[in-house]
């Protein structure tokens, strides 16, 4: 089981912890949409690291119809020199949506970037502090992550994910997708590289983070922290998770189209790798039959 992590009081109680204050070493990403239920847990979680190095949190609300905004605007005048707030008047997800993701990382500052979504939260107070660490010290390490749980929306039900210990390579992450976003930290300096090489393909993609592992696995070495540091909410209805067959099945035939567009993108010879040739046909069938029944 977990503890969820409380903020400390005040701003110098968050900072006190900080040893280099000459930059900003990490920015903490987060991306909201009508999260109002969760968006404290996620906020209370940053706040609570324990870290030498100074980090900002970057939370960009995506034209939120609930009460995100007001929750994310209350925590912002209570830290204002931590807490920076994007807020859309116009949902920039419809356009494509990868695009949230892309200008709130663009108007972070930090050197490394650590993402999580604004309805899953952290439980490690360190856990910035252990992923500084090895990205300062390991300049062939270009992304690192860790154990998570995932806990089903309004359940106690709880499993540790078991999807992580083998996608450290590019070979495996052509595979299967084993990295949780929400346990990552990255060189915001690559990301903004790969944006660039993928500017077009991105646009028609359902999802952002999946090729970004590909590619840094590419350029570097991927280290996993067999620590559970963060918890994944499932909900019934997401841009990866639905009830609805055809839409999931949709999902999965963009999965395939993502891993195709970055391994063309890599040169790398995607139609080699056994286990995606074997998904991509069952996904295929699975598209097909799923056509002719209802939810």
């Amino acid at each position: 089981m977990f503890e969820k992590l409380n903020a400390p009081p005040s701003e110098a109680d968050v900072i006190k912890h900080w040893k280099y204050t000459d930059k900003v070493y990490v920015s903490i990403v987060c991306t909201t949409f009508n999260q109002e239920k969760y968006i404290r847990d996620a906020i209370e979680s940053f706040l609570a690291q324990e870290t030498e190095y100074r980090f900002e949190i970057v939370i960009h609300d995506d034209a939120s119809t609930d009460s995100t905004q007001c929750v994310i605007k209350k925590y912002q005048r209570n830290y204002p020199n931590i807490i920076k707030t994007i807020n859309q008047t116009f949902n920039q997800y419809s356009e494509y949506s990868c695009k949230p993701w892309i200008n709130t990382i663009k108007d972070a500052v930090g050197i490394y970037v650590a993402f999580c979504e604004g309805d899953d939260f952290w439980i490690d107070k360190f856990k910035l502090e252990k992923q500084i660490l090895l990205l300062l010290n390991n300049d062939d390490v270009s992304l690192v992550h860790s154990s998570f749980y995932e806990q089903i929306d309004n359940t106690n039900q709880l499993d540790v994910s078991s999807l992580y210990k083998e996608s450290n390579s590019t070979s495996q992450l052509l595979s299967r997708n084993g990295v949780g976003t929400l346990t990552t930290m990255f060189r915001r300096a690559d990301f903004l590289t790969y944006i660039q090489l993928v500017s077009q393909e991105i646009k028609n993609w359902r999802l952002g983070d999946w090729p970004f592992w590909i590619y840094l696995s590419s350029i570097g070495t991927i280290k996993f922290i067999d620590d559970k540091t963060s918890v994944y909410r499932l909900i019934a209805e997401s841009a990866s998770h639905s009830e609805d067959k055809i839409k999931r099945s949709m999902f999965l035939l963009n999965t395939l189209k993502v891993r195709l567009d970055i391994s063309s993108a890599l040169n790398i010879p995607l139609w080699t790798n056994i286990d995606f040739l074997s998904q991509a046909i069952r996904w295929i069938i699975l598209s097909y039959v799923s056509r002719f029944y209802k939810k």
